[in-house]
């Protein structure tokens, strides 16, 4: 069983800012649910390109039937992305370390240039939901968590826009 989510967004901003805010943009006001973004390896490649490997903690509320099952409410996010900027892309991958009995989640990001307009970034993301439980349960948690996701994207796009106002463009 697998659910998926898609999601195309122009930013008003330039490539260089975004892919230099996406490095910074935890902590910010929209993202307090973000206890923690530690970097665990961080290396420029031969082609100039830079890879980031982070840990992020999360921690919120889980619906009732959720807690019974899982009676914890954090959650450890390993997050990998690239940097290249001779592209001018940014990729990333995201997916939880724990509960993956229940659930593993996976969420891909591609952050290029507008084509039509050099400062607007086009960011595609593609999420899948993917949960071994089975007898209706899996489908129960593979929904609620892409509804979760679904509004969840637009906070996280605030959260990286407000970061940009703040460190890259103040007044």
């Amino acid at each position: 069983m697998t659910a998926i989510c898609t999601d195309k967004t122009e930013l008003n901003a330039s490539w260089n800012t975004v892919s230099s805010a996406w490095l910074t943009r935890y902590p910010n006001p929209y993202s307090l649910h973000v206890v923690s973004a530690d970097v665990l390896e961080r290396y420029v490649d031969d082609e100039g390109r830079l890879y980031t490997e982070r840990l992020l903690v999360k921690q919120g509320r889980l619906p009732r039937w959720a807690s019974d099952l899982l009676n914890v409410n954090k959650s450890y996010i390993l997050e990998r992305s690239v940097i290249d900027p001779s592209k001018q892309e940014l990729k990333s991958e995201t997916f939880n370390l724990d509960h993956v009995k229940i659930l593993r989640v996976i969420e891909y990001s591609r952050f290029i240039q507008s084509s039509e307009n050099c400062s607007k970034t086009i960011v595609d993301t593609i999420a899948k939901f993917v949960s071994p439980l089975r007898f209706g349960l899996g489908r129960r948690v593979q929904k609620y968590s892409l509804k979760r996701f679904q509004e969840q994207l637009s906070s996280s796009r605030r959260g990286l826009l407000y970061v940009i106002q703040q460190k890259f463009q103040p007044s």
